[in-house]
């Protein structure tokens, strides 16, 4: 298993425009050979996708006595869940109260997914899976700009058609044919998308039980079984986009 965690840090020695520019550093445990063979794997990956600007960049890396991976990213202030649990917070201190206090995120919704879009159609034109798409991997830059990250379940896959039969990402947002094991493709990103974009405008995912037995039956049984909640809170076209996006 490998454990992960991120840290801010900034340049002591350098060229002095670089010292007042914070970084991630992110520390990666490597001991063992699984976490080796990963870990090279998302490095190479992550070195073809951020060629986009909107996925985040990788600087440099190195490793400690500990084998322990040391990488040097670009800094982005916050993730999704913060950026939008923030926002939420300004909307009940404007309004007073509530019906729900996670209210749909209709605050750059269509900006930050715009972004989205762009990392997705530019890896996967890279014949690269991203497999584990939600919004803690979805980070805001200084400038406020949506970036992906987090390669560690991504896959580089051949030509349109081949399909790989890992089981792997975050419950709530694992598609049909992994829970199955029928083998997926690129599908597998519009699936979590779809689930992605259904959380940010309603509050929760659709598929969301403490058993992940549970929630991959939800997920088997589908997105309009479950329904959508209160039906102001979503458009007819957002809906329309999530149903389009998250089907078998």
């Amino acid at each position: 298993m490998l454990f992960r965690s991120v840290y801010k840090c900034s340049l002591k020695g350098g060229p002095k425009d670089e010292k007042n520019i914070p970084k991630a550093v992110k520390m990666i445990n490597g001991d063992s050979v699984t976490n080796w063979r990963q870990i090279s794997n998302e490095l190479q990956l992550q070195n073809i996708a951020e060629k986009s600007p909107y996925v985040v960049q990788i600087f440099t890396f190195c490793l400690d006595i500990n084998l322990n991976i040391w990488l040097v990213m670009e800094y982005c202030p916050t993730d999704l869940v913060k950026y939008t649990e923030r926002e939420v917070r300004k909307e009940v201190e404007k309004k007073e109260s509530l019906t729900n206090s996670l209210q749909p995120y209709t605050f750059r919704l269509d900006e930050i997914m715009d972004k989205c879009f762009q990392a997705l159609e530019f890896i996967h034109d890279e014949h690269i899976i991203h497999r584990d798409l939600k919004p803690e991997n979805l980070v805001l830059d200084k400038n406020g700009y949506a970036k992906l990250c987090d390669f560690g379940f991504a896959k580089k896959i051949g030509r349109l058609g081949d399909r790989t039969y890992t089981f792997c990402g975050t419950p709530e947002y694992v598609p049909h044919e992994i829970i199955l094991n029928k083998g997926h493709d690129f599908t597998a990103d519009l699936w979590a998308l779809g689930i992605f974009i259904y959380e940010l405008t309603t509050g929760t995912p659709p598929f969301n039980f403490n058993d992940n037995m549970q929630t991959y039956r939800a997920a088997l049984r589908g997105v309009a079984l479950q329904g959508f909640g209160s039906a102001d809170r979503v458009s007819r076209g957002t809906k329309e986009m999530i149903l389009s996006l998250a089907k078998e």
